[in-house]
């Protein structure tokens, strides 16, 4: 299950960005497309455990932007106060099979980037 939620941010958000073992909750500036967004929550539950980003949430946000450089990812995604943003919640019950059209290469290179950063 995936939820996102637009906001407007402030500093009280940043509680909600957690780990509980079930649920992954982040919060972004810009909402990743659907396939990369379906894949980061399905590589994130197969492999957090192994990543050598030990920080969960680090390690979903890096997979969100398809980057594993944290400082380039967090300076990315740097949050001001009453920016619009999103709340992307993703529980470990994807089950989805739905066929999922890939838009553009940028989105394509995105994909690539997270399966090969997250093998082992």
């Amino acid at each position: 299950m995936i939820n996102i939620l637009k906001v407007v941010f402030n500093e009280n958000l940043k509680k909600q960005i957690k780990f509980d073992g079930h649920c992954i909750t982040q919060i972004v500036k810009n909402l990743p497309s659907n396939a990369v967004l379906r894949q980061a929550c399905y590589i994130f539950f197969q492999t957090y455990r192994k990543s050598k980003i030990k920080d969960p949430t680090l390690y979903f946000l890096s997979l969100l932007y398809s980057d594993f450089q944290i400082s380039k990812v967090i300076e990315y995604n740097k949050l001001n106060e009453g920016d619009n943003v999103y709340i992307i919640t993703c529980c470990n019950e994807v089950t989805s099979r739905d066929v999922i059209s890939i838009l553009s290469n940028n989105e394509r290179l995105m994909l690539t980037r997270n399966a090969i950063n997250s093998a082992f």
